[in-house]
């Protein structure tokens, strides 16, 4: 596979896809990457996508941090932005159109990360017919778990996601701010 990012390829995952011909969610395969601040092409892409997420304060939020990072109001090498596409090559230019998840992720410490946002595509989560993708989120949250440094990951969750996060092996650990926690589980 010869991969040629502006933004970094993190790893392939999965997710289903809709096939509309046999009535079913069949896997389909997907990129994990990393946003750069600093390139253009991914910089324009997440602002597109803050548009056209509409209402979608996550999505704004996340834009938000993505400027901070740039200006260097936030340190780039605490807090990244990642994103699940349907792009699998030529990724001289990140087309925004393809990605359906985000998030921004602050490292506490070496070894465990906070997910300050996730934002699957509304149009996704929203949809009243047949979604066209399913299971992006726990693509999203699945690629996080695989980074090889990762002891736990934390989050606070609203109302609507915390079942979401039950599913994934997340602990609720403080019902007052709907706080949860996922840790890996030490090989012995």
């Amino acid at each position: 596979m010869n991969i040629n990012f502006k933004a970094k390829f993190i790893n392939e995952t999965s997710i289903k896809k809709y096939n509309y011909l046999k009535n079913s969610y069949e896997p389909t395969k997907v990129s994990f990457i990393e946003i750069d601040p600093e390139n253009f092409s991914d910089y324009f892409a997440i602002n597109e996508i803050n548009q056209d997420w509409y209402n979608s304060l996550y999505a704004s939020n996340i834009t938000f941090a993505l400027n901070l990072i740039k200006n260097q109001c936030l340190r780039g090498d605490i807090h990244k932005i990642y994103a699940i596409t349907k792009q699998k090559n030529n990724f001289g230019i990140l087309n925004s159109n393809e990605i359906l998840a985000l998030g921004e992720i602050e490292r506490k410490t070496p070894e465990d990360i906070e997910i300050n946002y996730l934002q699957v595509d509304p149009e996704l989560v929203y949809s009243l017919e047949k979604r066209r993708f399913i299971d992006v989120g726990r693509a999203f949250l699945n690629c996080l778990k695989n980074f090889n440094y990762l002891k736990s990951i934390t989050l606070n969750s609203n109302s609507s996601a915390a079942k979401f996060y039950e599913k994934n092996n997340f602990k609720l650990i403080d019902p007052e701010i709907r706080k949860f926690i996922w840790k890996k589980e030490i090989q012995k």
